[in-house]
């Protein structure tokens, strides 16, 4: 059922995908219902539903799938970062690396390690706005 959702979401039916991936989470299976969990996730994410995205993130995180908890976690990440919560996003990325998991964790890596560039070109403008360009923060020198 989940594949049949991910089949309807790649051709645009995204209420069709939803249906199955509430029917695949309501059989309970303890392989499908953690991937069905993520998957409206990252459904209720592209509809723009943030905090519906976090529940199922957060719900599929608490199932502790190892195959699919560390997507949700680096999911969550992904969504923390884009609503400028920085600190969350931080630690579901450092949660996702702390895993293991081949895939997620180097996707995390990624995700942290872009994070910090950002931060630290952040910081660089708010303090070439304060004294001026050029100006080297002591915290950004190796």
């Amino acid at each position: 059922m989940v594949n049949l959702g991910n089949l309807d979401q790649k051709q645009g039916r995204v209420e069709q995908a939803r249906y199955w991936y509430e029917r695949a989470l309501a059989t309970g299976h303890p392989d499908q219902a953690p991937l069905a969990m993520n998957n409206l996730g990252r459904w209720e994410s592209e509809q723009g539903r943030v905090e519906q995205a976090r529940h199922w993130y957060e719900q599929t995180i608490a199932t502790a799938d190892n195959k699919v908890t560390p997507a949700a976690m680096v999911n969550l990440g992904i969504l923390e970062e884009e609503r400028g919560r920085v600190e969350q996003a931080r630690h579901w990325y450092e949660q996702t690396i702390a895993t293991g998991h081949p895939e997620y964790s180097a996707t995390a890596q990624s995700g942290l390690h872009d994070l910090d560039r950002r931060q630290r070109e952040l910081r660089r403008a708010e303090w070439d706005a304060q004294y001026g360009w050029g100006y080297v923060d002591p915290r950004d020198e190796p």
